[in-house]
Parts: structure tokens; C-alpha cells; sequence
């Protein structure tokens, strides 16, 4: 029973990550923005993914009354937006940080699900330093 939750909990982190992967490519050409009302605080949260880095911030109450989802190409002629290269960064009233962060995170999360606790065999430490290798050379790439 253990072993097929142990192996569930790393295929969602394993999904998570490619998915995160997938949203960064994507998000260097396309910029995607969600606006709405959350019932945890009476001002509006705007989340925010451009050129590879995830933006979350509250704005003024009353300019957004429900949810919606905008999407538009990137002009490549416009400058750069004010976080490049992507970087983690924490403002008033919000953060930022670059999407290989959650990625990583959840691939290395999926990886620790996958090593046995009990027994550590060799097989395991093979599977564990492919997965951080993996995980190191996404972060050097990107």
C-alpha cells in the first residue's frame, strides 16, 4: 500500500514539474494574467506569467469584480520586463519567482517519494542521482 502512494505522490510531482516546464517555454512568447476576487482578502489577486517568471500581486479593490483570463502574444520589440533574468523576488503586497523553481522543487519532491526508506539499494541511488542530475542540469539550462 505504501509503495503505490509512495509511486503516486512522484508521478503528480513528476506531472507538476513537466507541467511547469511546459508553462515556462509557452510563457516566452505568450503572456497569460488571471484577475479575480479570492474570499481570503478583500482586495483582488492578479497572477502574472511572462518570459518565464510567475508574478503574484494584489490590486486596488473595485477594478475587478470576477475571475478572467487574458492571454496575448509578447511583442519582442518592447523592452524586457522590470525582473530579467528571472529571479525571486519578494514586494510589498506580492512575489515573483522564475518557474524552474517549482519545477525543480516538485522533481526533487518526486524523487525523495521514490527512494525507499527502509532499504536503500543500489538501484535506488541510481534512480536518486539521475533524478538530481536531471534536476541540476534543467537549472543550468535555464
Amino acid at each position: 500500500m505504501l509503495k503505490a502512494i509512495r509511486y503516486t505522490l512522484a508521478a503528480i510531482c513528476l506531472a507538476a514539474s513537466v507541467g511547469c516546464l511546459a508553462l515556462w517555454w509557452r510563457s516566452m512568447n505568450v503572456r497569460f494574467e488571471a484577475f479575480g476576487a479570492i474570499p481570503v482578502s478583500p482586495q483582488p489577486l492578479c497572477v502574472t506569467i511572462s518570459r518565464g517568471q510567475l508574478s503574484a500581486s494584489f490590486i486596488p479593490p473595485g477594478k475587478v469584480t470576477h475571475w478572467r483570463y487574458e492571454s496575448y502574444p509578447l511583442d519582442s520589440r518592447l523592452p524586457p520586463p522590470r525582473l530579467w533574468p528571472p529571479r525571486l523576488e519578494i514586494y510589498e503586497g506580492g512575489f515573483s519567482i522564475p518557474l524552474w523553481l517549482p519545477s525543480a522543487l516538485s522533481g526533487a519532491f518526486g524523487a525523495v517519494a521514490i527512494v525507499r526508506i527502509k532499504r536503500f539499494s543500489l538501484r535506488s541511488a541510481l534512480v536518486g542521482m539521475s533524478v538530481v542530475a536531471a534536476l541540476l542540469g534543467m537549472i543550468v539550462a535555464l
